[in-house]
This record gives C-alpha cells, structure tokens and sequence, in this order.
C-alpha cells in the first residue's frame, strides 16, 4: 500500500470526521457525537495498523513462509479494536448507531480514493 494512499485517506477521513460528529451529536446528543468520533478514530487507527504491517511483511514472509509472529500481530490488532468497541457499547459511553455511522465512514473513502489511485496508474 503505497503511503500516500494511505495519506490521502486518513486526512480524507479526519475531513469527514466534524461533519459525521456534528450530524450524530444532534441526532443522539453527547453519545452520538463520542460515538461518531470513537468510530472514526478506530477505523483509523485499524487501517493505519493494516498499513504498517503491509509495509513490515517482507520480514514475516521471507522464504515464503508466514512467521509465527504475523499470526500474533494480527490477534494482538482484532483483540484491541474490538475490545475498544466492546468497552465503548458495554459502558454505555456511545451510541451504537453512531458508532457504526463512524466506523463507516473510513470504506467509501479507501474505496473512492482507490479507484481514482488505480486510474492514475
């Protein structure tokens, strides 16, 4: 993943990040509006761990085998996101459509930005 794709995405997402925060805060309050800016953030920071690892995965896969450690890494990411997500809707801190409306916001724009990076090639 060449890294001014992954750039253009996260400040695209970041751009949408007040609009969806704004638009769930008067729909569902505070909750709505943390649960928003708690989507985004983890979306975010899943695409950015994706990315770092597809830059690091010569490493793991050198002689055409995945290292043990890959396998951990990949656990270690789902274990954090979706126990931050886990948190959020048990607490009660977030609203979990707001929730959703946030994490959504991160696949059209890979999507649209992707298109637009692969026409260019």
């Amino acid at each position: 993943m060449a890294l001014d794709l992954v750039g253009r995405v996260s400040w695209a997402a970041v751009a949408l990040l007040a609009p969806v925060t704004l638009a769930a805060g008067w729909l569902a309050g505070r909750p709505g509006a943390l649960g928003a800016l708690a989507g985004v953030a983890i979306s975010l920071a899943s695409f950015t761990w994706i990315a770092r690892g597809v830059q690091g995965s010569a490493k793991f896969f050198a002689g055409g085998r995945a290292h043990p450690m890959w396998a951990l890494g990949l656990a270690l990411r789902y274990v954090v996101l979706f126990g931050a997500v886990a948190l959020l809707l048990a607490y009660g801190i977030v609203h979990p459509l707001a929730l959703i409306a946030g994490l959504s916001v991160l696949p059209p724009v890979l999507i649209a930005l992707g298109l637009r990076a692969a026409r260019t090639l």
